[in-house]
This record gives structure tokens, sequence and C-alpha cells, in this order.
């Protein structure tokens, strides 16, 4: 696999994670961000690209971000990912400056219930425009 560039991991069986990705597709006007479920091999080798050492079976089952910089989990991830959306949104990036124990804490209390308030996503659900081309498989 050769560098991807920006990926963002996420769970594919969650209905806001996978809304969330078709939302952010639809404000990176560059079309930088790749994107692959957790549970993929092409997530698998992405992380050991990015990451050789990352142990990738200790990964959060919600967002990750890699990039050139690493293997971003929680709050770093969501934050990280904003920089490479249109404006308003890399604005966000301010809130790195928020100690990371807290950010995350808060992080951890939306990730923990998503599924529960949100529901698993359709298995036969069909990528909107532009996201299947975005989507890493093992040959990307």
């Amino acid at each position: 696999m050769k560098d991807p560039g920006p990926v963002v991991l996420f769970d594919g069986d969650c209905a806001f994670c996978n809304a969330t990705v078709r939302w952010t597709v639809k404000r990176d006007p560059l079309a930088r961000l790749r994107f692959a479920p957790l549970a993929s091999d092409a997530a698998r080798s992405a992380v050991a690209l990015t990451d050789p050492g990352c142990d990738f079976d200790s990964l959060p089952d919600a967002i990750v971000l890699l990039d050139r910089a690493g293997v971003h989990m929680a709050s770093t991830a969501v934050l990280r990912l904003a920089r490479h959306l249109r404006f308003p949104w890399p604005v966000l990036t301010l809130a790195l400056l928020v100690p990371r124990p807290l950010r995350d804490a808060a992080y951890q209390v939306f990730a923990r219930n998503r599924v529960r308030w949100f529901g698993r996503a359709d298995a036969c659900e069909i990528p909107p425009p532009g996201l299947a081309g975005r989507m890493l498989d093992d040959t990307s």
C-alpha cells in the first residue's frame, strides 16, 4: 500500500459514524481525506504504514485519524480532522489547546453512547457520490 495521505478510520457499524463520514466528504473541498472502516484489512494496512509500532487491536472502535504526524484517537482525531475541512471547521483546531484529558472525557461520553443514541448502520448502505472512490481497499 502506498501512502494514502490523511485517512479517517471509523466504526462501519455505527450509524452516526457513517453519517459523519458522508458529512465530512461534503466539507473536504480538496478531497484529501480517505476513509476505511476500522474492521477492514485496509485499515490495518494503513495503520501499519503510518506507525509500524502501533498495536492495531488496541485502537478504539470509534474514530482514528492517520496522517504524517501519526495515529490520532478520540478528541485529537476529531480536531485534527477539522483542519482538512473548509471554513469555518478548521477553527475547531484551537480546541487542541484544551488539555487532552478534559477533551477526551467529553469525547468518551459521546463515543460510549453513540450506537445507543443513533443506532447501527444499514449493512447494505450505498456510498454517496464522491465517497466510493475515497474508500481505501487492500490495493490502495
